[in-house]
């Protein structure tokens, strides 16, 4: 029969094996966080860069997508284009969401 000390010290290496298992999960899920982030960032960066170049001509629809095509974006019109960068961009937001709520 255990005793209240028996129950006590159970309670406590209970609770510190929860805790641990928590901080080991915590450290995992922050590194997988930070992966998804760089990730991210890169994609960021590379949409960021796709649209400044198509800024750059800006106007001329045969040119934008000129340079789309050679930014690998293969659209039929400015529209395409358009919702082509839109679906990249809310795959970020959406990456960037779940991130979010891992931390």
């Amino acid at each position: 029969m255990e005793n209240i000390t028996d129950k006590l010290n159970k309670l406590i290496n209970d609770t510190a094996q929860f805790r641990d298992e928590l901080i080991v999960q915590a450290k995992l899920g922050q590194y997988e966080t930070q992966e998804e982030l760089i990730e991210l960032e890169s994609r960021f960066n590379k949409l960021k860069e796709t649209c400044k170049k198509l800024m750059m001509v800006t106007g001329d629809s045969a040119e934008s997508l000129r340079v789309a095509a050679e930014l690998g974006i293969h659209a039929q019109s400015l529209d395409e284009l358009h919702s082509a960068l839109e679906l990249s961009a809310e795959e970020i937001k959406r990456g960037f969401d779940r991130a979010r709520a891992l931390l």
